[in-house]
């Protein structure tokens, strides 16, 4: 927010400064679209800058904040994708702004290729500086405050949209009447719905860690997520409680029913106590559905008056800068690994597959094709299963290895020969397993021009589709391998995985229910489907199959990591991490089970442990995206603000690389905030 006694528009007649357009930056006094009269800066970072201006086209030359995005490598590719998050958040304030506690847009414009949105200015200040640690709310002003907040949400979610960043920060207590304006929308979701039910896309799980719900730690935000939220800041007032205080109590919850144990300490009614309880449920099921069910319950505590000011003429101003949040607040803003950019999960199946089919395939062509696909050590071709393995790029034993570099070189030699299917296909998976993508791409499509009903092969296009971020397409490619063959288990498989990717969990688990029905001791389908109970609210059934997965295969890391990301989010952070241990002792090449052991220290108070994780992670896979923002927000708790800084940077670069508007938009609100610290 702006300062209260902002600085009066110049003249119109008044010629701006002379300043160059384009990439240089804007000055004070510079004219944009025309119209916007720069007066100061309000907020800056690498992505860009926020401007209180003056509109000279309105009478008076009403102030107004313009809000700039600057790309960091310009690119059309870049350019392209800037274009599609600005107007998704301009069609989405446009329909929002029309409540008069949320800020309108009053216009968004393109000039010298960048991109601009211009918002109404409220004075005011956050909501953050009423709830002082260790001075309690009283009741009565708590429920009031909660009563305008959910009337503000009711308006929200009834325009389909999630605000998923709801905390104290984000409510401006406005200084014109003393009423609560919700702002940083930046981070919203829209949800559509199809036939009735909520069909929620899967997204970075940006947001503040002590208001957050389980659910959208895994980026799977619900409606009622945002209801969470506010029984937190509820609690919060309640208890006079710092963030920190409020954060612990995740670790409090109670055997039986699983509710958070906050009254301890706090004296409540037992009617708004109970209605806390309900709106702050681990399980997002068994939580209020919407934000009118809380205010119906609400309406005898308030005597009807819903919606009343909680702001007396006593109140004392303020101010206007939103401090500083504390770096542990936000010490996991996008989430674990299934985010809509669930990174790593299409290695799930492929790190847990005894795919004998697929084993029967190759040495069906083994005598059709020479090749390098065999194992340096006494190869047998009746050992299926580590033949399976070499697709999915583990060795059956420590001692066994595949040559994949051969493989490629006798397959091409072979094509030189003949254009064969089997040839492109083999040559597809030894690229696949290289980390050779398009070649792998490549290669399996040409496989497919020449034998279209080759299922396997379509699998394995699948899969690499599903590697390169392309979901929709795998998802395609997994359908029709299973028109073809509906027997062929990977494929379910593949398209469990797929569909989490995709938030959609119940086709998640129909497909693994699928593979289990033909391959009761798959392993890989027991920790797909341990996942999509997660995602589902169910912590008890995700538990029992991930230990499934673990006595079928007791070995494999990924069943333990599954498990260990489990207990994390039951709050049972000693048995994550000492399965997160055990999954790093048998594969210490996988970076995810670094990150989310490191994010499991983090909860515990281990900021050293953290970054050494989270170093490890980045080590093994350069190209982490959630890595590097993670350990940016470490850096900046430590007080490393410059190594803090270059990380941002490079989680926003990876993420628009691959089109992720969302977390390209979270590494940029970081980055932004870091720039704006004193």
């Amino acid at each position: 927010m702006a300062p209260n006694t902002p600085p009066s528009p110049p003249p119109p007649g008044d010629r701006p400064p002379k300043s160059s357009l384009g990439k240089d930056p804007i000055t004070i006094g510079q004219l944009l679209d025309k119209r916007y009269r720069i007066l100061q800066v309000l907020g800056s970072g690498a992505f860009g800058k926020t401007y209180l201006a003056a509109d000279l086209r309105r009478p008076g030359y009403p102030q107004c904040v313009v809000k700039q995005l600057r790309l960091l490598r310009p690119n059309p590719t870049a350019a392209k994708n800037a274009h599609r998050l600005f107007q998704r958040e301009a069609e989405m304030l446009q329909r929002l702004g029309t409540h008069p506690q949320i800020p309108r847009l009053l216009a968004f414009f393109e000039e010298n290729e960048q991109f601009y949105l211009v918002k109404e200015f409220a004075p005011g200040h956050p909501l953050s500086r009423e709830l002082v640690v260790g001075e309690p709310l009283p009741e009565q002003r708590v429920i009031s405050m909660v009563a305008e907040i959910l009337e503000i949400l009711s308006f929200v979610h009834g325009n389909r949209v999630i605000h998923r960043d709801i905390k104290p920060a984000n409510l401006i207590r406005r200084s014109a009447d003393g009423r609560l304006v919700l702002i940083d929308f930046g981070s919203v979701k829209e949800i559509l719905q199809t036939d009735g039910e909520s069909a929620a896309a899967r997204t970075i799980a940006a947001g503040t860690p002590a208001y957050m719900p389980i659910e959208q730690f895994y980026g799977n935000p619900q409606f009622n997520s945002d209801i969470y939220a506010v029984g937190a800041i509820a609690i919060q007032a309640l208890g006079g409680f710092s963030s920190e205080e409020l954060q612990a109590l995740r670790g409090s919850q109670e055997p039986v029913s699983g509710r958070l144990n906050w009254r301890a300490s706090i004296s409540v009614s037992t009617v708004f106590g109970t209605v806390l309880d309900k709106m702050v449920h681990p399980s997002y099921q068994q939580r209020y559905a919407s934000a009118e069910e809380v205010l119906m319950d609400l309406l005898p505590l308030m005597g009807g008056n819903v919606g009343e000011s909680t702001t007396t003429a006593a109140e004392e101003e303020l101010g206007n800068s939103i401090p500083w949040a504390e770096w542990w607040r936000r010490w996991w803003p996008w989430g674990l690994g299934l985010l809509g950019t669930v990174v790593g999960l299409a290695t799930l199946w492929q790190s847990g597959l005894p795919q004998v089919a697929i084993a029967q395939m190759i040495l069906s062509r083994w005598s059709q094709v020479p090749t390098g696909l065999v194992m340096n050590q006494n190869a047998s071709p009746s050992d299926l299963v580590g033949i399976a393995r070499m697709l999915e790029g583990k060795t059956p034993a420590p001692d066994r290895t595949w040559d994949y570099s051969k493989a490629i070189h006798d397959a091409t030699q072979a094509l030189v020969w003949s254009a064969s299917s089997s040839a492109y296909f083999l040559r597809g998976v030894a690229y696949y397993n290289s980390g050779n993508w398009n070649a792998a791409l490549a290669d399996l499509n040409q496989a497919l021009q020449l034998e279209a009903g080759d299922a396997i092969a379509r699998t394995y296009l699948a899969a690499t589709q599903d590697r390169l971020g392309d979901l929709q397409s795998a998802l395609a490619s997994y359908d029709r391998a299973i028109q073809d063959n509906g027997k062929l288990s990977a494929a379910y498989l593949g398209r469990g995985f797929v569909r989490l990717e995709l938030s959609d969990a119940k086709g998640a688990i129909a497909d693994f229910d699928k593979v289990l029905s033909q391959q009761s001791s798959w392993s890989a389908a027991y920790r797909g489907r341990a996942l999509a109970k997660m995602l589902a609210g169910d912590s008890e059934g995700a538990i029992t199959d991930s230990s499934q997965a673990i006595r079928l295969d007791p070995n494999n890391a990924r069943a333990y990591q599954v498990r260990g990301r489990t207990h994390f989010a039951s709050g049972n952070l000693p048995s994550a991490l000492a399965d997160l241990t055990v999954a790093i002792r048998l594969d210490s090449k996988d970076p995810e089970s670094y990150y989310y052991r490191a994010l499991t220290r983090q909860a515990l108070g281990e900021p050293q442990g953290t970054l050494s994780d989270l170093n490890q992670a980045i080590a093994l896979d350069d190209r982490y995206a959630m890595a590097y923002q993670q350990r940016g927000l470490v850096q900046v708790g430590l007080g490393n603000r410059a190594p803090a800084a270059a990380d941002f940077r490079q989680a926003a670069k990876l993420c628009l690389d691959r089109g992720q508007l969302d977390c390209y938009d979270a590494a940029r609100r970081e980055l932004e905030k870091l720039q704006a610290m004193p």
